[in-house]
């Protein structure tokens, strides 16, 4: 399996909420978004600051994929740390971040932001977000495993 193939079995395998057996898209839709903002070269490093334009790229991708007023993206930022190829770069060091909730809480942006100098992927995914078909074959992973069976079972 080359490296492009195990990413998008990571996307297609996150650990997500799942209610009336729908899979919660808010993950797929923060990846999207900073995929997005990597294609338009507003990302240009390997840092995903907690900012307002990551904020508003989560909006716009949610109405523009799932249709509807968008939930806060600072939950699917924090618990992106779940999964093995999102990472968090502490301010001072990683207890201190570890330290912010009980477990299957979410840390308020306020003390993300108090503990937390940036998030990052695996340097082998920012790669592959950099190059315009590895980055459309992951967003396309997305978007099946997250967003189609959405609209498929809004439509039933």
């Amino acid at each position: 399996m080359n490296i492009v193939e195990q990413y998008k079995y990571c996307f297609e395998h996150m650990s997500v909420k799942i209610t009336n057996g729908q899979r919660k898209p808010n993950k797929a839709i923060m990846l999207l978004s900073v995929i997005d903002l990597i294609r338009c070269g507003y990302i240009t490093e390997n840092r995903i600051l907690i900012e307002d334009t990551i904020q508003e790229a989560f909006e716009y991708n949610w109405r523009k994929y799932i249709k509807s007023s968008p939930p806060t993206c600072w939950t699917p930022f924090w618990h992106l740390k779940k999964e093995p190829f999102w990472h968090f770069k502490p301010i001072n060091n990683l207890d201190e971040i570890d330290g912010l909730t009980k477990p299957g809480e979410t840390a308020s942006v306020s003390k993300m932001r108090s503990a937390i100098k940036y998030a990052y992927v695996d340097d082998d995914l920012f790669s592959l977000f950099l190059h315009q078909e590895s980055r459309a074959l992951l967003s396309g992973a997305l978007i099946n495993a997250y967003i189609k069976t959405q609209s498929q079972q809004a439509r039933n």
